[in-house]
């Protein structure tokens, strides 16, 4: 008989987006060849447009845990992001020469179950990700939760993981979220490198 540590609910998850990298001075990094070369990047989100002129080439595996009908995205999110991270056309990306893994753990609606996303982190883990991308969260304040200990999972076994802050500093503006302020999970675990980030005029 198995034995049962703990009972989680299986709670949901939405994009998140961040609209820039223009403050980033990444042209400087690249001066000096970093420019993700060898690097693969799995990008957890909405799935991607492996098509787009600017990721031509980029996919090279892509799993739907979403429970959708194949791994495109019908949303634009995922595809934003990975724009953001390995674009290579009229736009640049932050790095240009990385390899991405798309794991479609949410919806074309933008939502996903926490299982969905374990699962991507655990696929992503599998096939020797060196870099988790989660731009996704949930109004969860709990930092022992199974996403954030699959997380810490993937780091012990060598994955640099990387995730939004959230967008509710001043509290999510969902009615659903309850009014949840701070920092969303998964970006709340520790060990990761959670990113935020500030508007046109620099106001976070």
């Amino acid at each position: 008989k198995e034995e049962i540590e703990n009972i989680w609910p299986d709670r949901e998850f939405s994009v998140l987006l961040d609209d820039s990298v223009q403050d980033m001075n990444i042209p400087l990094f690249w001066e000096f060849n970093f420019t993700g070369q060898g690097i693969k990047v799995a990008i957890l989100d909405t799935g991607i447009n492996k098509n787009h002129p600017m990721l031509e080439g980029k996919v090279i595996l892509e799993k739907d845990f979403s429970k959708s009908i194949s791994t495109n995205d019908g949303l634009g999110h995922g595809t934003h992001i990975a724009g953001i991270v390995a674009g290579n056309g009229q736009y640049k990306g932050v790095a240009p020469d990385v390899q991405i893994l798309n794991g479609k753990v949410l919806s074309d609606s933008g939502f996903g179950r926490e299982s969905y996303i374990i699962n991507g982190i655990n696929w992503a883990v599998e096939n020797n990700a060196d870099i988790i991308s989660l731009s996704l969260g949930g109004p969860y304040p709990e930092i022992n939760s199974p996403i954030s200990n699959a997380l810490r999972d993937a780091i012990d076994n060598g994955v640099v993981v990387v995730a939004a802050s959230g967008n509710c500093g001043n509290g999510c503006p969902s009615s659903s979220c309850r009014g949840y302020t701070g920092v969303t999970t998964p970006g709340n675990t520790e060990e990761i490198i959670t990113v935020g980030a500030v508007d046109d005029n620099k106001n976070i």
